[in-house]
């Protein structure tokens, strides 16, 4: 080894390693929200679920993957516990806050059942039409502590208490930990671990602790995500927080009511001004043939749209798609709402056709 590779290789080794440059995002273009492990929730997330979530066949026959990415997350148990407290704010902590054991078996409905499928029809999809340049990735969610909360669990022994900055530090490093292990153990054959979501969407949840988780998860060689909703406090702050990356929502396609078309133009000059990806949405008022809605069934379109016209839709998007509204749209009984998902679909295959050139 020359003395330049000596010196290179040793400051290398020096560093922290959080210093270290994590695993490079470009390929976590196109990411697919799948919400699933609740009780409450309706979806199978079985393999034909997982096809229509992989891959796009259009009109001519001819097959096109379709998200890269693939974004797990939860937002309660189904049984009265939340993994991210903001949405009961008013109950007692120990009441609505998730527990070790339901951090453990959310990860492992997880990995079990959609990412699963997701992988078997990726190697479907790899027999007819080759595997794509790069493998697809999985962001997993981390739970928001329940500040306050005494009956989380043990850690080596130790009861935490929530009520310390430093436990709900701890724990999060736990689930990250775990979550790597267990990912690990899967051995999937087309899928990788890119990275973390934090589920909070604003600052108001867990804002002292995320420079150190974020930075933790840096340390392991991956990257941490933040969706924040349409003026969510601290929105603007992502970087300081310590993201690698952050999309902001829209929220144009929920509202049932009037909401013009330049809330979209809004948020995409908040996005610009402060760096930020966008969130596509939609939900199953866009389906027609279940739940017309006059104020609704246009509104996906939009997004499409001004996003392609504001240059958005050149860089990367999250989608946000309700539990099967992208299922009932391709195989609804009305042909609007095919047209809508053929549409929708080409809009995602053509960015990820654009993206496999530019490798």
């Amino acid at each position: 080894m020359n003395r330049f590779a000596f010196v290179l290789f040793a400051l290398l080794v020096a560093l922290p390693v959080s210093a270290r440059r994590p695993k490079d995002v470009a390929n976590m273009h196109d990411v697919d929200l799948v919400y699933y492990g609740s009780r409450y929730r309706s979806i199978a997330w079985d393999e034909e679920w997982a096809r229509t979530h992989t891959t796009y066949t259009d009109s001519t026959g001819q097959m096109h993957y379709l998200f890269d990415t693939f974004l797990l997350l939860e937002l309660h148990t189904g049984t009265g516990r939340f993994f991210e407290p903001a949405f009961r704010p008013t109950h007692p902590r120990n009441e609505i806050g998730t527990t070790k054991a339901d951090w453990i078996q959310i990860v492992d409905t997880l990995l079990q059942v959609p990412t699963r499928n997701i992988d078997n029809a990726l190697d479907e999809a790899a027999r007819k039409i080759g595997r794509p340049k790069y493998k697809r990735q999985v962001v997993m969610f981390i739970p928001v502590p329940t500040e306050g909360q005494t009956n989380w669990g043990e850690l080596d022994g130790r009861a935490l208490d929530f009520n310390s900055t430093d436990d709900r530090i701890v724990a999060c490093k736990w689930f990250v930990d775990m979550v790597c292990e267990r990912f690990k153990e899967e051995r999937y054959r087309n899928l990788s671990l890119a990275g973390f979501y934090w589920l909070a969407e604003d600052k108001n949840s867990g804002l002292t602790m995320l420079p150190t988780i974020t930075d933790y998860v840096r340390s392991l060689g991956m990257k941490t995500i933040w969706i924040p909703y349409y003026n969510a406090a601290g929105a603007a702050e992502w970087k300081k927080m310590g993201f690698d990356r952050a999309y902001y929502q829209p929220n144009y396609a929920f509202p049932r009511r009037v909401v013009y078309r330049e809330r979209l133009y809004d948020a995409v000059k908040f996005a610009k001004e402060h760096d930020m990806c966008m969130e596509l949405e939609y939900d199953m008022h866009a389906v027609r043939s279940s739940n017309p809605d006059p104020l609704c069934d246009d509104r996906l379109v939009d997004y499409m749209e001004v996003f392609t016209e504001t240059g958005m839709a050149e860089g990367p998007i999250a989608y946000y798609q309700d539990e099967g509204a992208l299922c009932a749209l391709q195989n609804s009984p009305d042909s609007a709402d095919v047209a809508l998902y053929h549409r929708f679909a080409r809009f995602v295959a053509e960015r990820q056709h654009r993206l496999a050139e530019r490798k």
